[in-house]
């Protein structure tokens, strides 16, 4: 799971601790879900993390590191915060896809003032309390039906010239979505690229602003792989429509997924136009790329 390197990683005990509370309350992580993973009771767990009993990380230092790499892994959120407060720890576990940055900022040109302007317009501040923008992604299917996944873009850094994006989708049979990759601009278009988890796949996509009052949108064209044993290659339009007003998470939960009566559910009240935007996504696509008079 990890890379052969990562036993070289230094973590103290204090920094043990740190990570090991922000991974309980980003990761909503219960002290009995914790105690149960690593097989140390919970009286032991709050004791440490209540800056005590540093003997839990002397005697289970291996069993809390793997704890502790495994969800930065798996969060998302996490993975933000550790760029920032534990950049030796990231950079030394991060999944490959993290560490292209640079290399896609070198070969493709992209302009680091592009970059800042690009965050600055959907919102993003480079701290951590304002570092990431929220999307929904809409795309309209052959059957009249819609499909809605989430998007999260992160502030680029330093060491990783390029945002970050993480898209998620729950699906059939309980078998969730997920794509992490790089999107950045060049002059007024917007790319993105990204590795499909748990499939050997990429997907990608060309896209135009669309400014809406106060929501910086996104429409324009994705392709990828089919997620099946055919490897067939497709395209389809979508449309990329920002949150900028806090929602519960829950809220947004019911939004995402597969939708047949999407005119008659919650998504007309929490997604402004609703309706022009599936007008726009079902037309052909040479005729929306104005191939076609």
């Amino acid at each position: 799971m990890f890379r052969g390197d990562i036993e070289r990683v230094r973590i103290d005990v204090e920094e043990a601790r740190e990570i090991l509370n922000v991974v309980r309350a980003l990761g909503s992580i219960k002290y009995s879900e914790m105690s149960h993973y690593l097989n140390i009771s919970v009286e032991e767990i709050q004791g440490f993390l209540n800056g005590r009993r540093n003997v839990v990380w002397s005697r289970n230092e291996k069993k809390i590191r793997q704890f502790i790499f495994r969800n930065i892994l798996e969060n998302a959120d996490i993975q933000v915060l550790t760029v920032y407060k534990w950049p030796h720890i990231f950079s030394a576990i991060a999944p490959p896809i993290n560490k292209a940055g640079p290399i896609i900022s070198n070969m493709i040109g992209v302009n680091q003032f592009e970059v800042s302007q690009f965050e600055n317009r959907i919102g993003i501040r480079r701290d951590v309390n304002r570092n990431r923008a929220y999307y929904l992604i809409i795309r309209a299917t052959e059957r009249g039906t819609i499909i809605v996944s989430s998007m999260r873009i992160y502030a680029s850094t330093k060491d990783n010239p390029c945002p970050v994006f993480g898209t998620w989708r729950p699906g059939a049979n309980d078998e969730e979505r997920r794509v992490e990759g790089y999107i950045f601009p060049l002059g007024e278009v917007i790319y993105s690229f990204g590795y499909v988890r748990g499939q050997h796949t990429l997907r990608s996509a060309v896209l135009n602003w669309r400014v809406r009052g106060e929501r910086n949108d996104f429409v324009g064209v994705r392709a990828g792989v089919s997620p099946n044993k055919t490897n067939r290659p497709f395209t389809y339009k979508i449309y990329c429509y920002q949150l900028v007003r806090v929602r519960a998470q829950q809220t947004v939960a019911r939004l995402l997924g597969h939708h047949e009566n999407w005119h008659k559910s919650e998504l007309m009240d929490e997604i402004d136009g609703l309706d022009r935007i599936v007008e726009e996504l079902v037309e052909p696509t040479l005729r929306y790329n104005g191939l076609l008079s």
